[in-house]
Formats: structure tokens, sequence, C-alpha cells
């Protein structure tokens, strides 16, 4: 990884989150400006004209995402192992903005077992597991 896109030591930062903010500041709608972006753009180094807001931290082992028409942001979660080697379950993690800020204030979790992707058809949201794909309404 380039060394400009690590996060600042001691910093936990979930990147994947900040990259998406990078494409809505980058190309802002009329009611939206820079009052958005982070000071110093999440620990991140960024081209003139872009900018980036950390919406959440400490998600956990992502492994996708998927937006929904509504902004809620569907994190696919893998298996990881804790500090003391314990099994971290992953699942399903649905990160909201209730109030309008552009941070994460709500956040809804399901499934025990880790995955590789998310994706949102319909009213459906598909979780690929590793032996399996299921779904949630």
């Amino acid at each position: 990884m380039h060394p400009e896109l690590h996060p600042r030591p001691g910093t936990s930062v979930f990147l994947l989150l900040a990259a998406l903010s990078l494409q809505a500041c980058a190309q802002p709608s009329p009611e939206m400006t820079t009052d958005l972006c982070d000071p110093e753009n999440g620990g991140l180094t960024l081209p003139d004209g872009f900018c980036a807001l950390v919406v959440a931290e400490e998600v956990g082992a992502a492994r996708h995402i998927d937006i929904a028409p509504n902004g809620d942001i569907f994190v696919a979660l893998r298996n990881s192992a804790g500090p003391d080697r314990s099994r971290v379950p992953g699942g399903v993690v649905v990160l909201r903005d209730r109030d309008g800020d552009g941070r994460v204030d709500e956040r809804e979790s399901w499934g025990e077992n880790g995955g590789n992707e998310i994706l949102l058809a319909g009213e459906y949201a598909y979780f690929a597991t590793d032996e399996a794909v299921l779904f949630n309404l």
C-alpha cells in the first residue's frame, strides 16, 4: 500500500468508508460543502479538490460494502481473531446516520459467520459467507 494511504499511527480508521466519502466530496452537490470533510481528511493525503470524512471507526474486519438508497451502509465482515487469539465472529453490520451529520450514530448487526460480500437488491440483502449465500429482508 502506498505510504500516503496509511492512517496516522494510533488511529483506527475505517478507510473504505472514508474512501466512499471521497467520491461524494469530489463532486459536491449544490447543498454540499467542504464543511462535511474532516480537517485532516481522516489522516489521508489527497489530491487538491478531494476531501474525506470518516463516517465510522472500529467497524471490524470489513471485506465488502454496499450502500442502500436511504444512505445505510451495509458492511460484510470476515471472521477474525482477537488479541488473545479468540474467534471474533463476522457477519453484517449496518451503519446509519440518523441525524444527518455524515457520521454513523446507529449500528445493527446480524449473522454469526464471516463472509466476503454483501449485495443489496430490491428489498433483500444478500450476504455471501464462505459456505453459502444468505438473504435478509
